[in-house]
């Protein structure tokens, strides 16, 4: 039996919003891939999913999201999001809405597919 996908996507948010790197990648396969809209594959593994997400939590102060709807049809979990980025110090903000679909394999979510909806 698959883990609910639902349940990992919120998972991850939690931990997302959190910053807590651990937390986070715990929810993702170790061999997980992200994919662009167009199915391009962006990154594999969880070494380069781990480093892409430290880099970003270190980069900026106030990394966030918010889903507005999840959707299921297992073993998909799919997330209208809207995302945020700051550093207040430079005032500097950036922010955008994405579909996030998030497919679940037996060690967690294992492919991540990104779809933007209004840009950065």
């Amino acid at each position: 039996m698959l883990p609910d996908p639902a349940q990992l996507a919120a998972a991850q948010l939690r931990a997302y919003n959190a910053h807590d790197l651990d937390a986070f990648c715990a929810c993702y396969d170790p061999e997980v891939r992200v994919l662009e809209a167009d199915g391009r594959e962006s990154l594999r593994g969880m070494e380069a999913f781990r480093a892409r997400y430290a880099a970003l939590f270190q980069g900026w102060e106030e990394v966030g999201a918010e889903v507005d709807q999840r959707i299921v049809a297992p073993p998909h979990a799919i997330d209208d999001e809207r995302w945020w980025r700051s550093r207040p110090a430079t005032g500097e903000r950036r922010s955008g809405r994405v579909l996030v679909r998030y497919t679940v394999g037996a060690l967690g979510i294992h492919t991540v597919q990104f779809f933007p909806v209004e840009p950065s």
